[in-house]
C-alpha cells in the first residue's frame, strides 16, 4: 500500500508518506515498513519530491537518483518549481537514464510484453465467454478462431481509440511507426514468433505494431513512477506542487508526462490545497468520513430506486388513464 500527500497554503508545503513497500520476489511477497519516499532535491530552496509506484527507474533505485542529483545539481537555482522539475528530467537524460542499449531495450521488450498480455487477457476472457454460450452446439473449431481474431482486433482498435484521446509523451511526439520498427526490428519478429507459439491469429502483424506505437506515444502508462515536485522557485512567492509520471526510457527518449490534473499552486485566489497520490480512497476517506466505494455503492442504489420509482409512477399514471403526453 502506497498512500502520499500533499497539503499547500499561502505559508508553506507539508508532505506526507506511508513507508510501506512491497518487494516480490520467487519465494513470495514480502511487505517493510522502512522504505524513505520523501526526498531532498536542492540545497539552495525548500524543494523536494514524493514518489509512488516503482521504487526503482531502469533498475536504479530512486534514492540513489534523487542523492545524485543533489550531489551534482544541487546548489543550482530555479525560477519556478516546473524549472527545477525540468532540470531534474534533463538530469535523467544526460546521465544516460542510468542503463545502457541493452537495458533500454529490455525495457521495450518489458512494455511490449504488458501490452501484448493485456490485450490478450481481455480476448481470452471474451472468448471463454462465447465458448460458454456455444457449449451445447456442435460448431467448427476454425469459427471460434476466426472469432478469436476479431476479438483481439476490436480491441487493439479500441486501445488505440484510448491511447488517442490522451495528450502524446512530451519526446514522442515526432517518434514514427518506422523508427520504431528500425529500432527494434529483432525484438519485433521475436513478438511475432512468440504470438504464433501461443495460438494468436496470424496476418495482424501491422495491427499489432501499430497498436503497440499509440501506446508507447501516449501519456498512458502500465509500469512507472509517480513522482511529486513540492516546494519554492527562486521567484516564486507561495508554494507549488507538480505531478509527473515516469516510465522508462528507450531509444534515448524518456517516457514521461506532466499530470495536470494532480499538479497546483497556491496564488491570490488558490489559498489552499490537499492533493492527495497513489491509494488516494484512504485520503479520501480519512478527509470525508466515507469510503469512496461506499458512497458510489451508495449513489448506485439512489439511482436504481430513483429509476424504479419512475417507472411504477409511469404504469400507475397510464393506469388512470392519462395520456402519454402527460
Amino acid at each position: 500500500m502506497t498512500a502520499i500527500v500533499g497539503i499547500l497554503n499561502r505559508r508553506g508545503a507539508v508532505v506526507a508518506a506511508d513507508s510501506a513497500v512491497t518487494v516480490n520476489s520467487r519465494s513470495g511477497t514480502k511487505i517493510y515498513n522502512t522504505a524513505t519516499k520523501i526526498f531532498p532535491l536542492s540545497k539552495q530552496h525548500p524543494v523536494g519530491v514524493m514518489i509512488f509506484s516503482s521504487a526503482s527507474f531502469m533498475g536504479t533505485p530512486w534514492d540513489m537518483i534523487f542523492k545524485l542529483y543533489l550531489a551534482k545539481r544541487g546548489d543550482q537555482e530555479f525560477n519556478t518549481l516546473k524549472e527545477h522539475a525540468d532540470d531534474f528530467l534533463l538530469f535523467l537524460k544526460n546521465e544516460g537514464f542510468f542503463a545502457g542499449n541493452e537495458s533500454q531495450k529490455e525495457y521495450f521488450r518489458s512494455e511490449l510484453s504488458s501490452f501484448y498480455y493485456s490485450i490478450k487477457e481481455v480476448a481470452v476472457n471474451k472468448m471463454e465467454e462465447l465458448v460458454n454460450e456455444y457449449e451445447d452446439e456442435d460448431t467448427p473449431e476454425e469459427h471460434f478462431f476466426e472469432r478469436y481474431g476479431a476479438v483481439i482486433s476490436e480491441e487493439i482498435g479500441r486501445k488505440v481509440e484510448s491511447f488517442k484521446e490522451l495528450d502524446l509523451s512530451p519526446e514522442f511526439t515526432d517518434y514514427s511507426l518506422s523508427v520504431m520498427k528500425s529500432y527494434a526490428g529483432e525484438t519485433l519478429d521475436e513478438w511475432e514468433e512468440l504470438r504464433n507459439e501461443e495460438n494468436i491469429p496470424g496476418g495482424m502483424r501491422d495491427e499489432w505494431e501499430n497498436g503497440f506505437y499509440e501506446y508507447l506515444r501516449s501519456s498512458y502508462y502500465m509500469n512507472g513512477t509517480g513522482i511529486v515536485f513540492v516546494g519554492y522557485g527562486k521567484n516564486d512567492i507561495y508554494p507549488a506542487l507538480l505531478s509527473a509520471y515516469i516510465s522508462g526510457a528507450f531509444d534515448r527518449r524518456l517516457r514521461y508526462f506532466y499530470a495536470n490534473n494532480d499538479s497546483d499552486a497556491i496564488s491570490p485566489d488558490n489559498s489552499a490545497f490537499i492533493i492527495p497520490f497513489a491509494q488516494v480512497d484512504v485520503m479520501q476517506n480519512l478527509m470525508r468520513g466515507i469510503h469512496p466505494s461506499f458512497k458510489e455503492m451508495i449513489s448506485k442504489t439512489v439511482r436504481h430506486s430513483t429509476e424504479k420509482a419512475k417507472i411504477k409512477l409511469s404504469e400507475k399514471l397510464k393506469q388512470e388513464g392519462l395520456s402519454e403526453e402527460i
